[in-house]
């Protein structure tokens, strides 16, 4: 699925956005397979890519912690050390934290996924010390030409960060021009919210997130992706808009079979203007890998543009 194609400019970097990783419930390689070795239908087609931008859906390495009580009857996940392996095999240098699986295992739990993730070599996104504290935003230096910014969040979820407590990154509009002026003044060149919200099982965008997500874009913001509802939400154009939703690797019942993608926008100026400027960083967004229970089969698309 080719939405932009611009032979005139010059590629100067490439990257993915991609949904939900939950490697949890059972889901693990088979026999004496690897998890890298279970990324391999995937790795071709994030060979050329600069980095993977990728939301952890699940806390890592918790050993013997206890699972948080949780007021509703959402279920708890865990993932081994050893499953990082899948995204490090497809190029992943950041992922989100901002979910509402992150405090599954509490603050305990939050800290032993940083520390696994940090290990791993993979920067970990989307956790706020408190709103008295500016955001936590990343810069990918990709060359002399690239330098893309991101910003990691949450919508709605109880566990977001308060003013005197510590949280995930809520995802307002106030936080928004926050981490947009942070990245601006660490000189980033493309600018990327990447968002968790939306109802999950919906085939279409909540309507309070559109108008969210449609303000970061005109404050800004290059690019905004979002992930949650597991299921395909529709397709938006007001100057190179689209947007849908999905993950990347999940085993949790029913959900193991949804198909989706993910929520992207691009800042809505001049479409000539936008047209160059989405072709020159030439954003990939992977469709959401298809896992069945059994883990045995892969089924991935590779959108480029």
């Amino acid at each position: 699925m080719l939405l932009w194609n611009d032979p005139s400019s010059a590629v100067v970097a490439r990257f993915a956005i991609a949904g939900d990783f939950l490697p949890a419930s059972g889901l693990k390689p088979v026999g004496a397979q690897t998890w890298s070795e279970m990324a391999r239908p995937l790795v071709d087609a994030f060979g050329e890519l600069d980095f993977a931008l990728v939301n952890l859906e699940s806390p890592v390495n918790v050993g013997s912690l206890p699972p948080r009580t949780k007021p509703s009857l959402g279920d708890t996940f865990n993932a081994p050390q050893e499953a990082l392996d899948y995204l490090r095999a497809l190029q992943c240098k950041v992922v989100s934290l901002a979910n509402n699986h992150t405090y599954d295992y509490d603050w305990s739990g939050v800290a032993t996924t940083e520390g696994a993730l940090k290990a791993a070599g993979i920067v970990p996104l989307g956790i706020s010390q408190n709103l008295e504290e500016p955001p936590s935003v990343h810069v990918l230096n990709l060359g002399d030409n690239a330098r893309i910014g991101i910003w990691c969040s949450a919508l709605g979820l109880r566990e977001c960060a308060t003013k005197k407590s510590a949280g995930l990154e809520p995802a307002t509009i106030e936080r928004g021009k926050a981490a947009l002026s942070l990245l601006k003044s660490q000189a980033a060149t493309c600018c990327v919210a990447f968002l968790h919200a939306g109802a999950e099982g919906t085939n279409r965008p909540d309507p309070g997130a559109v108008k969210l997500m449609d303000s970061l874009a005109h404050e800004g913001f290059d690019l905004i992706a979002a992930c949650h509802s597991h299921r395909t939400s529709g397709f938006a154009d007001v100057a190179r808009f689209e947007h849908s939703q999905g993950g990347v690797l999940r085993a949790h019942g029913r959900r193991a079979r949804d198909h989706a993608k993910d929520l992207i926008h691009a800042r809505p100026t001049d479409p000539g203007e936008a047209l160059a400027r989405v072709h020159r960083h030439d954003v990939a967004v992977l469709e959401q890998l298809r896992i069945e229970e059994q883990a045995d089969r892969h089924v991935g698309d590779l959108v480029r543009r």
